[in-house]
């Protein structure tokens, strides 16, 4: 009976999945999968399709929930050490979660043990600096002030002129 079990479980939990994302790593396997099972009083486990299709999908959208970033807004650190939050309205992080869950459910049907990214949409160039990556120009408005850094260190900078913070005149 218990061999019985052990490979039902395996059939149906034996994929581990481990993403590697902006945030840090996030792990789909057996002990959450197992969960979405149905078992029966006598120890046998089977799998409603439906439900189990359901739950994937509410993982996948948990993941994109703590991980997209475009359209939204991100904190930056600034020179002065002031974290200004940033709107991204071209650039961040964006799972596609319709192919992701395509992806995710051919892993776990294979029975693969994979590290991975999910399928994005968009996606920053870098995760160091929040992100942003470590070659960038900022621009300071409030101090008129532009700085272009280069690997992680400040090459060039300069005082600037911006447009006045009008509707119609944003620089």
């Amino acid at each position: 009976k218990l061999t019985k079990q052990v490979q039902q479980l395996n059939q149906y939990v034996g994929a581990s999945i481990t993403y590697t994302l902006p945030q840090g790593s996030k792990v789909l396997d057996g002990t959450t999968m197992i969960e979405w099972l149905d078992k029966d009083e006598e120890g046998n486990y089977t799998k409603d399709e439906t439900a189990f299709q359901a739950k994937l999908k509410e993982f996948v959208a948990e993941m994109a929930k703590e991980t997209d970033t475009l359209g939204s807004t991100m904190d930056f650190k600034s020179t002065y050490g002031t974290v200004v939050s940033v709107k991204t309205v071209d650039v961040g992080w964006k799972i596609d979660q319709t192919k992701e869950l395509e992806t995710l459910t051919a892993n776990i049907e294979n029975g693969e043990c994979v590290e991975r990214e999910p399928e994005y949409k968009s996606r920053m160039s870098s995760t160091e600096n929040g992100g942003f990556g470590n070659t960038y120009i900022e621009a300071d408005l409030t101090s008129q002030h532009v700085y272009f850094y280069k690997e992680g260190k400040l090459v060039w900078s300069s005082d600037c002129v911006s447009g006045k913070m009008t509707v119609d005149r944003y620089t």
